[in-house]
Formats: C-alpha cells, sequence, structure tokens
C-alpha cells in the first residue's frame, strides 16, 4: 500500500505566513512604535518619538527644579532637629553678603569660642523679644561684643552680651525665606505665584508618565493606549499646596531676624559733675503725597521737627527705598515708576529720617502715605486718592 503526502493548501500557507509575520513583528518591535502605515507611517513615528523625547526631558527638568526646591527647604529646616538655629533674614542689614529672604542657619558655640569677623545671632538689644544677625567686628568694655551690619557704615549703637548670643551663623541657604518675608510683610500676589510655579511643576513631571508605566511593563500595548490610570486632577493641586505649605511651614517656625533700625535706648544718668540724655532720631509727620504735573511722577512731603538735622531722607516702600533725599534740611522727594517695581497695584509709604548718612542710627514714621500704579510694570505713579 503506497503512502500519500498530503501537501497544505494555499489559505493554510498564507495563514502561517502571516502568523510568522507577526511573531515576528512582536519579537523585533514589540511596542509597535516603528510600525509603517501607508501614509506616511514613517514620518508619523519620527514625530511621535520627538514628541516622547521632548516629554521626558520636560519631565525631568520638572522634577529636577522641583527637588532642587524642596531640596533647599529642607537642607534649611532640618539643622534646627540638632539644636541649630535656621533664621530668615527680612532686612538688607547683611546686603551684600546676606540678602533679604535668605536663611542663614546658626551653630551654637561657647562665648569663648566665638571670633571677630564672624556672623552671630543674639537677642536685639534694641527690640526686646527679636532677633538680629550681624557681624561680631571687635570686643567692648567689659568683655560686651560690638556688632555691626555689612551693609551699615556704622556699628550697632548698643553691645551684646556673650550670654545674648544664640550661634554662630555657618550655613546660608539663598531665597528659600522669601515666601516667609512675602508673608510677613502681605505680599500675596507672590505667594500665589510661588504656589502657581509648584503646580504646574508637578504637572509637568507627569508628561512622561505614559512612556515610563509602559517601560516598566511591555504588555501596556502600544503608545496611543490611554495609561492604565492617573492621577485626578484635584490630587496635582493638592499635592502642590502640600508642597507649598512644606516650604514655608517648614521655616515659618523660626521667625525672621529683623536688623535695628532705630538706637532704642534712651535714659538719663546723674553724677556729681556732669548730666548726658542720651539721644534718639525723632519720627517725620504728616507725610502727604502730591501728583506732578508730568503725569507719570509724585512728590512725597513730610513734616521734621527734630533738633539735631539728619543726614539725609529716605522714602520706603515696605524694606526699599523708593526715592532718597541728599540733605536732610529737605522735606520732600519725588516717587518716580521704575523706583517701585512690584505687581501690586498700591504702596504705602513711610519716611525714614538717617542721622550719620546710615541706618544704623535712624527712625522711620508711622505716618503713612499710599500711592498706585495706573497700570502695568512701568507705568505712571498717581496718588492713590
Amino acid at each position: 500500500m503506497s503512502r500519500s503526502r498530503i501537501r497544505p493548501s494555499v489559505p493554510a500557507l498564507g495563514r502561517q505566513s502571516a502568523v510568522s509575520a507577526e511573531l515576528l513583528r512582536e519579537i523585533v518591535d514589540p511596542h509597535g512604535r516603528h510600525a509603517l502605515v501607508r501614509t506616511g507611517g514613517a514620518q508619523n513615528s519620527r514625530a511621535q518619538n520627538t514628541r516622547d523625547w521632548a516629554r521626558v526631558i520636560v519631565a525631568s527638568i520638572a522634577r529636577g527644579v522641583l527637588a532642587t526646591v524642596l531640596g533647599l527647604a529642607f537642607y534649611a529646616a532640618a539643622p534646627a532637629v540638632i539644636g541649630w538655629h535656621p533664621t530668615t533674614e527680612m532686612t538688607a542689614s547683611m546686603m551684600p553678603r546676606i540678602r533679604t529672604g535668605d536663611v542663614v542657619v546658626s551653630v551654637p558655640v561657647a562665648a569663648e569660642a566665638m571670633q571677630v569677623g564672624k556672623v552671630i545671632l543674639f537677642d536685639d538689644p534694641d527690640h526686646p523679644g527679636k532677633l538680629r544677625l550681624h557681624r561680631f567686628v571687635e570686643w567692648g568694655d567689659g568683655g560686651m561684643l560690638r556688632t555691626a551690619g555689612d551693609a551699615n557704615a556704622q556699628p550697632d549703637s548698643t553691645p551684646v552680651h556673650p550670654s545674648a548670643v544664640w550661634g554662630v551663623g555657618m550655613l546660608r541657604v539663598p531665597w528659600v525665606g522669601l515666601p516667609i518675608l512675602w508673608i510677613r510683610e502681605g505680599q500675596w500676589l507672590f505667594v500665589a505665584l510661588v504656589s502657581a510655579g509648584l503646580t504646574l511643576l508637578i504637572g509637568l513631571t507627569g508628561l512622561d508618565r505614559r512612556l515610563r508605566t509602559r517601560a516598566q511593563d511591555p504588555a501596556a500595548g502600544p503608545p496611543d493606549t490611554p495609561p492604565r490610570a492617573r492621577p485626578a486632577w484635584p490630587f496635582r493641586a493638592g499635592a502642590a499646596a502640600a508642597a507649598t505649605l512644606f516650604v514655608a511651614g517648614s521655616l515659618v517656625s523660626f521667625g525672621p531676624t529683623p536688623a535695628a533700625m532705630a538706637a532704642g535706648f534712651t535714659g538719663t544718668t546723674v553724677n556729681p559733675t556732669s548730666r548726658f540724655t542720651a539721644g534718639t532720631v525723632p519720627l517725620a509727620t504728616g507725610l502727604t503725597c502730591a501728583d506732578n504735573t508730568d503725569g507719570r511722577t509724585v512728590t512725597i512731603g513730610w513734616t521734621y521737627s527734630g533738633t539735631v538735622v539728619p543726614d539725609s531722607f529716605d522714602v520706603l516702600n515696605g524694606n526699599q527705598v523708593v526715592a532718597s533725599t541728599t540733605t536732610g534740611s529737605a522735606t520732600s522727594a519725588v516717587v518716580t515708576t521704575n523706583a517701585i517695581l512690584s505687581l501690586f497695584p498700591s504702596y504705602t509709604l513711610t519716611v525714614r529720617a538717617n542721622i550719620t548718612a546710615n541706618t544704623a542710627w535712624s527712625s522711620t514714621s508711622t505716618s503713612t502715605t499710599s500711592v498706585k500704579l495706573t497700570g502695568l510694570l512701568l507705568s505712571p505713579v498717581r496718588c492713590n486718592t
């Protein structure tokens, strides 16, 4: 009996070839990234790869910036765990070495270990309950310390006892305390911008989520397959709010380190041969605002009745000097738009009287006046009436 060989039919061979080709494609390109379609398949594939790389780059940059911000906040706050003292610089008295909004970490040291030239944190002798961060410049009589701000031409008027020193500055973390400064000064727009920026960064970190999910799960399907689970927008907004609170809350408990704006001691002493009284700087009063004929500037006026003529006056927007006089006999100053670079529509101004041409011995008025911008930045400034 002869054997007969049964040959597969043509359709069967076609099915086997199709299965083999499909298996080969699955092995060579499991994600289907290089699959060509009849209309522009190669171009679509290259465009998809470009978009994927852009997502990866943007998401990586966002994660790096976010990690840097949170890392700086942690770097500034963590030393408190071991007894060090992080404090936020709130004034410009230590410029340019320490800027407004920097966080300085001070390390407790023994009195005999303090060295001239070091930046120290100590109880403010002129403002009880507050701290001051100035440089130790020399030893005074009776073992007292003489201090000065780097930006001040004269030393501080009141010496400091070594027991009032909290520590020596050892670490400066730049900019991290700016949210604290803005919160204390009521600059809520800047706080909102920081919150929005953190929200945007957190949103950008998820741009490559689909690619990372697919890399971990090869069975996730082709690139156009929607991700299996994506966090809802409220979750991301909550994460941004948490990040903002972490940056601000981790620092706010440490408080500011304001520099003294006046020599705060007054009093009288008597001995058999002489009598003297410590001098003070009177306040400027009766602040006024007048629009100028140029339509872009205003003139701030004031009254000063002190017996000692100051060397100069400064018009202040918070801690920012927006106008100055060259003599202490002047009773007005012109404020221009360029002197107020901010995003807020109105500003409350004060006047500071300076003795010895610096802020080491000065007084800031309790009387105020208000101005406003009539448009965006670099727009005319007018009296807020």
